[in-house]
């Protein structure tokens, strides 16, 4: 049985029925970890211990300004069922744009 929007004819899958068919529905898609959720899931407070148990467990997390991870559920969810990010584009500085005012190529 599909879930159906008011007012369209398309029957697309409301966000909590494709959840429960993915055993997800208690985590939020994109939301990041709160800074209690961050020492739940490593145990530390201090921030730099926090990236550091991030990256040996090979999460990939953003360093924010305040020097504290930041880090998706959706990121922490895809980690646990082994999903893989695609890596990061590589950039080296191009001397010659540099040289004329302009910052990197992404290669």
């Amino acid at each position: 049985m599909s879930v159906r929007s008011g007012s369209g004819s398309g029957a697309a899958p409301q966000r909590g029925e494709e959840a429960r068919a993915h055993g997800t529905e208690c985590l939020p898609s994109s939301e990041f970890l709160t800074a209690d959720d961050l020492y739940q899931l490593t145990g530390y407070r201090n921030p730099s211990r926090q990236c550091r148990v991030l990256a040996e467990s090979g999460l990939r997390y953003i360093k924010r300004k305040d020097g504290r991870p930041g880090i998706t559920w959706a990121a922490l969810h895809d980690h646990q069922l082994g999903i893989r990010p695609r890596p990061l584009p590589h950039e080296t500085p191009n001397l010659e744009a540099l040289a004329r005012g302009k910052k990197t190529q992404t290669r």
